[in-house]
């Protein structure tokens, strides 16, 4: 059993955790491809239990379920064919040219989000922008040394939260409110501090409330770094406050 506590800083509504950023919590814990779920928004600055075999994990406040997560290999259509999704990606140039075109700096649902909100300060946040690209969105991402875990590597809990807001972008639509409801994704290395990476999400299909997005994250060299599908909910009134 851990404790682990969602700093303010690690935001995605004004008062919940982002959503990548909390299913990572939980896929550090699991041997393989994990398959995260978001049961109610994730609390801040709140002391959690966080229980893992391996290959189950669960995240609670109290009695409450915040968030569980499987092992499960990752086997979704729109990823099985990789070589042809690696092909839209472009390269880093590329990807930070079209950073300017980013939605999110003239609307944007969530500006102080840990990953894509543009209110966040260079040191601060992630700074994730997913513009417009071959049917989904691009980004440029080049994580910063404080991202690294003690082996010298970007810690996967920051890659799980790298791969979360692009995945919305992706929709197209900066009116939609949603929030993850679940992330299920493969990690096949960690990247380098500084190591100029590429993160190409695109939509994948709707489902009443439900939508469904793809991304990858594609280092320096052009290498999978990680890759998931996404399950986003759509929000039609207020939005859901955390457990107390």
């Amino acid at each position: 059993m851990s404790y682990p506590v969602i700093a303010p800083k690690f935001r995605g509504p004004p008062d919940s955790g982002n959503g990548g950023y909390s299913a990572g919590l939980l896929a550090a814990t699991i041997e393989g491809a994990a398959e995260i779920t978001l049961h109610a928004p994730p609390p801040l600055d709140r002391t959690l239990d966080l229980a893992s075999d391996g290959a189950i994990a669960t995240l609670r406040l109290g009695k409450t379920v915040i968030a569980s997560a499987r092992a499960a290999p990752l086997t979704h259509p729109a990823l099985a064919d990789t070589e042809a999704v690696l092909s839209r990606v472009p390269d880093y140039a590329t990807a930070l040219d079209h950073q300017p075109s980013y939605a999110g700096f003239t609307r944007h649902n969530f500006p102080g989000c840990f990953v894509c909100g543009p209110d966040r300060a260079t040191r601060d946040g992630l700074r994730i922008f997913g513009a417009p690209f071959a049917n989904g969105v691009v980004a440029a991402w080049c994580p910063r040394a404080d991202l690294a875990a003690d082996d010298g590597l970007i810690d996967e809990i920051y890659l799980h939260a790298s791969l979360d807001c692009p995945s919305y972008f992706a929709f197209g639509d900066t009116g939609l409110v949603a929030l993850l409801g679940r992330m299920h994704c493969e990690i096949h290395a960690r990247p380098r501090i500084d190591e100029p990476c590429v993160i190409y999400a695109w939509p994948v299909a709707e489902d009443g409330r439900k939508r469904h997005s793809a991304a990858v994250c594609v280092g320096g060299s052009g290498q999978l770094l990680a890759r998931t599908v996404n399950t986003w909910i759509q929000i039609d009134g207020e939005i859901p406050k955390p457990p107390i």
